[in-house]
């Protein structure tokens, strides 16, 4: 089976020959992943002027994403249900550098116990659903969104959008209860995240919309030859240096921050046995295709993909969301444990349908031949 055509012919060299050009839409995917993750979930505040979210936090959510991103087109598994995947294996850097899947956040109970040395609940809302969906699929969809309008820059839209990926960024009414959800969960637990403060919630949200909106204007502006999904494809040295930053990363994070949450060395083990679960899904999961069929359906109905304004709409509604439940704080707490406890389920039917669906692939292709 042949690598996706689009992407084959994608030139990056005008965008080769001005590194600055690409680091700015290198730069935008990584914001992308650190907002939709950290301030949706309330977990940085004012993260643009803290040192400890710019040095650490937002490196981890950059490089994982560049890291993982390169090795799905590399291996030419980047469906949305792959891309879910590869999220899962990013949401794994829970358990060695925060330890949140095996202790819970911040030393608190676990959300629904424990089980093998695992804070089952806490497993999977970040492990299972909240990374694959925020830090690695949110922000894939929103760029694409973002550079679809660039098009005439390239020889056609599909060298900005994966042809498998159009089911995501479709206006539909799927997308649109799954959107809408994650804003109405998103204002809610990162308003008692940051403690009902109008002032903090306003400046954290509007602080990184305004740096949202200036990347992605210097990218329309100035990165137009590279604006491309296609860009944020490493290249050799770029994933070297990625690679070796993760792994002093994960050395580091594992021995010095918050030892004392190791868990047993079997916990551990079977830790390292997720992450060769999902790599066997993954493997043994089928190539993508182009789609053609698909990306030509809704090619001709522009007025079905999701906008630029549809995008920053939804993230007004994030902040006026935010801004209500700060003077409503019985209903936010109501409102967001019932979304708490719909996430953590999600997230075990998400794996779960993953499984079923490779295993069945698998079973089809035996029975073909």
């Amino acid at each position: 089976m042949t690598f996706m055509k689009p992407v084959e012919d994608v030139s990056l060299k005008n965008c080769s020959r001005t590194f600055g050009s690409r680091f700015v839409v290198l730069l935008l995917i990584g914001v992308l992943s650190m907002v939709f993750a950290e301030v949706y979930s309330g977990a940085s505040l004012l993260w643009f002027i803290n040192l400890w979210s710019l040095l650490v936090t937002f490196p981890l959510y950059w490089s994982h994403f560049l890291l993982l991103f390169t090795l799905a087109v590399k291996t030419k598994r980047y469906r949305p249900w792959q891309l879910y995947l590869w999220g899962c294996i990013f949401g794994l850097y829970e358990s060695w550098i925060t330890k949140v899947i095996w202790s819970s956040f911040n030393g608190q109970p676990p959300l629904i116990g424990r089980f093998l040395g695992f804070a089952i609940g806490e497993l999977f809302l970040v492990t299972f659903f909240w990374h694959p969906i925020m830090s690695f699929i949110a922000p894939i969809v929103v760029f694409e969104v973002f550079s679809s309008p660039f098009s005439n820059q390239f020889k056609s839209l599909e060298k900005q959008i994966l042809c498998s990926h159009m089911s995501l960024i479709r206006r539909s009414k799927r997308n649109l209860m799954i959107t809408v959800f994650i804003t109405i969960f998103g204002a809610s637990i990162s308003t008692i995240n940051f403690n009902f403060n109008i002032f903090m919630v306003s400046a954290t949200i509007l602080g990184s919309l305004l740096v949202i909106f200036v990347l992605h204007r210097l990218c329309t502006v100035v990165a137009k030859s590279c604006f491309s999904i296609c860009s944020l494809v490493l290249k050799r040295l770029g994933f070297t240096f990625v690679a070796i930053y993760l792994v002093f990363l994960y050395v580091f994070s594992y021995m010095f921050i918050l030892p004392e949450r190791i868990p047993s060395p079997i916990t551990q083990l079977i830790t390292l046995m997720l992450y060769v679960f999902v790599g066997l899904l993954l493997y043994f999961s089928e190539p993508s295709n182009s789609e053609r069929k698909d990306f030509d359906k809704v090619f001709f109905e522009r007025e079905g993909i999701f906008s630029t304004g549809d995008i920053y709409f939804l993230y007004g509604l994030f902040y006026l969301l935010s801004i209500v439940f700060c003077f409503t704080p019985i209903l936010c707490f109501i409102i967001a444990t019932c979304c708490l406890f719909i996430i953590i389920a999600s997230g075990a039917v998400l794996v779960l349908a993953a499984t079923v669906k490779v295993i069945y692939k698998i079973r089809s292709n035996k029975v073909k031949r």
